[in-house]
């Protein structure tokens, strides 16, 4: 079996990589840890480890990381839905309630421009006098 293959056609979801990739850092831990090592140094070596991970191990831990994942009851709704690719609870078959959407937020309200003909027009004012009342506030 090739790791390809499973991706391909694997039945939980389109993101499952993540957790073959999860599962690899996790299996793979203690000696990134341990070299403290940075990002570029754990690319190089999880690539190094090319054909020589034993996919069977790694595969059984993507998967259950998976249902241990999905069976949690308060993971974050885009997390469920975008990556778990769930719309429901997973106890939804137990008779639980399903996961909901979050509330719409209301539309913003609109502000409607009042007519002019609703308001008494402003009195016509000279630019001197009104330079002179900012003179006169400003003092």
């Amino acid at each position: 079996m090739e790791l390809w293959e499973v991706l391909w056609t694997c039945p939980y979801n389109t993101d499952y990589a993540l957790f073959i990739a999860t599962a690899i850092l996790l299996q793979e831990r203690t000696p990134i840890i341990e070299q403290k090592m940075s990002f570029c140094e754990i690319l190089r070596y999880i690539n190094s480890l090319s054909n020589r991970l034993d996919l069977n191990t790694v595969l059984g831990n993507a998967e259950a990381l998976f249902h241990n994942v999905r069976s949690q009851g308060d993971i974050p709704f885009n997390i469920r839905t975008n990556i778990l690719h769930l719309t429901e609870s997973p106890m939804s078959s137990l008779g639980a309630t399903p996961v909901r959407s979050p509330p719409e937020r209301p539309a913003p309200a609109v502000i409607e421009p009042t007519s002019a003909a609703s308001e008494p027009p402003l009195p016509p004012q000279d630019p001197a006098s009104i330079m002179a009342e900012n003179v006169k506030y400003s003092s």
